[in-house]
């Protein structure tokens, strides 16, 4: 993967992640009015028979009423108390008579109070039942598990890919390594042999001019000296070891003022014969090859 996608996957992951917040708080709120609305519906259902109970001082139509309101879905108790807290009808028949303790696994309480005209004379208590919560948890939680899931598929995805790509310029840089010592293993190679080549042909070339018997400088084809024998050494006076070979002819103290000559002169074997002449016969000072 690149930048572009992990931020693409962050961004996935994000909107995920809103998206299942945004649904719980919906599924919550959704069921809390719908807790609320069952509050009213069951208040308005039952309130008259309570209230027609109690005027009627019936304590087992209290009790069935009681009965039947712990019977309706979602609800998981109801019991009515008068004003010492005690129950005078109750949907588990072993607390009546006796003083209200909550149940444990009650949850979600309505208290509605109870009033004859302007006189209250009790207070209605039930409790919602908790399965619809307890159902939309088990959902959340497995949605939440699955996202999670996904998102470690797509994170391990993408440290695989990661690691494939590394590995893949690892042996690129490797291989772009290798190659490049080889190339300078075989340009220093031909470096030597090249060096050793010049070395070769500048001994052959002095092994040939020294068979010339008059002095004689050889020019390579840009014009400088590629070799001089002892002869013309001699007659140029240069000290031993002067770096003769590769200057310019035009810097051969007896060529320099034998230019015209020379240029005329380029392409042919015998470039320049420099003679000099006495009283009695003439005789050639250097020759100049090519």
């Amino acid at each position: 993967m690149t930048r572009r996608s992990l931020i693409a996957l962050g961004l996935l992951g994000a909107c995920l992640v809103a998206a299942l917040m945004g649904g719980s708080q919906q599924l919550s709120g959704g069921l809390a009015q719908e807790n609320r609305l069952t509050a009213k519906r069951l208040e308005r259902a039952f309130l008259p028979l309570l209230l027609k109970a109690h005027r009627a001082k019936d304590d087992l139509a209290l009790q069935e009423a009681v009965s039947a309101l712990a019977q309706a879905p979602g609800i998981s108790f109801a019991c009515v108390l008068d004003a010492n807290e005690k129950s005078l009808a109750h949907s588990r028949l072993d607390q009546l008579g006796k003083s209200f303790a909550l149940p444990r696994e009650a949850s979600r309480i309505v208290t509605i109070p109870l009033k004859d005209e302007s006189t209250r004379w009790g207070t209605l208590i039930f409790s919602l039942s908790t399965r619809s919560t307890e159902k939309l948890n088990r959902t959340l939680g497995i949605q939440s598990v699955a996202f999670a899931g996904v998102l470690l598929a797509l994170f391990i995805g993408y440290l695989l890919a990661e690691t494939r790509r590394i590995e893949k310029q690892n042996h690129l840089l490797q291989d772009e390594k290798a190659l490049g010592a080889e190339q300078n293993t075989l340009r220093q190679r031909l470096e030597v042999r090249l060096k050793a080549q010049q070395q070769d042909l500048q001994t052959l070339v002095a092994c040939a001019l020294e068979r010339v018997e008059e002095p004689a400088i050889l020019l390579d084809k840009r014009q400088r000296v590629a070799g001089v024998n002892g002869a013309a050494i001699r007659i140029l006076n240069l000290p031993p070891g002067h770096p003769f070979v590769g200057l310019s002819w035009q810097d051969v103290p007896l060529l320099q003022d034998q230019g015209a000559e020379i240029e005329q002169a380029l392409g042919q074997p015998l470039l320049f014969e420099l003679q000099r002449s006495d009283a009695l016969m003439s005789k050639t000072v250097l020759r100049v090859y090519r």
